[in-house]
């Protein structure tokens, strides 16, 4: 009950809990598998993202919680995975922080250990956390799905190559276009980067020009930018026209999945956006393209059409989970 913006409209649920208040309270849950190579980056990320999608709301993190699941920490492997898990959360936690001198703070969680079979084989260390944020006015909180032609999207992220533990090389793998073992390098995580993220995104959303805004996590931008398209209760189908002549790696760009977030503004509002964003140093921003009454998405770089698929299309992929159509570009 009392629900505001519900799962598939906005990265974190928003909820009003007092009565005669505006003031909301969005949550999100996340969890990843990258433990299977980096168990820090594991729990930094699980952190990270959840934070991300509280923060691309409109809200404010204010407490965490979470539940670790790892296998017997008689295993000194598996003890060393559950340390190194806790460190990701404990300095993610601290570095993502809008409070200086003070950590989000951990305010509950559980641990669950022994997840092994009788082999003795334990799950990938996989650390699950849960963010709360305050939202002061629930009128104000931004949802993910493209309401309109004519916005203009762009990109905050800072793209890497190292692909391990991704769903693109999941699929290929599916498919047999390339060995998964093959991958052994998941990408670097750098919390200083991403607090600079959130804290460029919610002075964007206090200045009210973002009409939209989706975070990059699993599946990376590509998969994104089709949740932002086909999103729940978006108004009518839509097209996306985008450009990537600025990227030198296509399959990075596309399927990296380093923390960022796409946002959708109004061309007029171009200019706020590039005088908010240009002073912060180290961050990486690229204009993708805009929205189309057409409902296509067309994704050219240096004037050639790479990729052209209907809106039916990639609604049918996405909730058929047919694979092929992801894997396009």
């Amino acid at each position: 009950g009392d629900t505001v913006a519900y799962p598939g409209e906005v990265g974190a649920v928003v909820v009003k809990p007092i009565e005669g208040s505006d003031v909301g309270c969005a949550v999100s849950m996340d969890s990843n598998t990258y433990g299977e190579f980096e168990p820090y980056l594991a729990g930094a990320s699980a952190v990270c993202e959840s934070v991300r999608n509280v923060i691309s709301t409109g809200a404010r993190p204010i407490a965490l919680t979470d539940c670790l699941n790892y296998g017997s920490p008689e295993n000194p492997e598996v003890f060393w995975g559950f340390k190194e898990g806790v460190r990701g959360i404990s300095e993610a936690a601290e570095t993502l922080s809008l409070i200086a001198g003070e950590a989000i703070p951990i305010i509950s969680g559980n641990v669950s250990l022994y997840n092994q079979s009788k082999a003795g084989n334990s799950v990938v260390p996989s650390p699950v956390v849960c963010c709360v944020g305050r939202i002061d006015n629930i009128h104000l909180v931004v949802k993910s799905p493209l309401q309109k032609p004519g916005l203009s999207l762009f990109c905050i992220q800072t793209p890497q190559r190292h692909m391990a533990g991704s769903i693109l090389v999941d699929v290929l793998a599916t498919q047999k276009k390339l060995n998964k073992a093959d991958f052994k390098q998941v990408f670097d995580i750098n919390l200083a980067l991403e607090a600079k993220q959130n804290q460029a995104l919610l002075s964007l959303m206090d200045q009210g020009i973002i009409e939209a805004c989706q975070d990059i996590s699993y599946g990376g931008l590509y998969q994104c930018l089709v949740e932002m398209l086909l999103g729940e209760r978006a108004n009518q189908p839509l097209g996306l026209a985008l450009d990537f002549s600025y990227s030198d790696d296509l399959t990075s760009s596309l399927f990296s999945e380093v923390g960022g977030y796409v946002i959708a503004i109004e061309r007029a509002s171009e200019e706020t956006l590039q005088k908010s964003l240009n002073g912060i140093e180290g961050l990486l921003y690229h204009k993708l393209g805009h929205t189309t009454e057409a409902p296509q998405l067309t994704l050219k770089k240096a004037g050639d059409v790479l990729v052209s698929l209907s809106y039916e299309a990639l609604k049918q992929a996405f909730f058929t989970k047919n694979e092929s159509v992801f894997a396009t570009p």
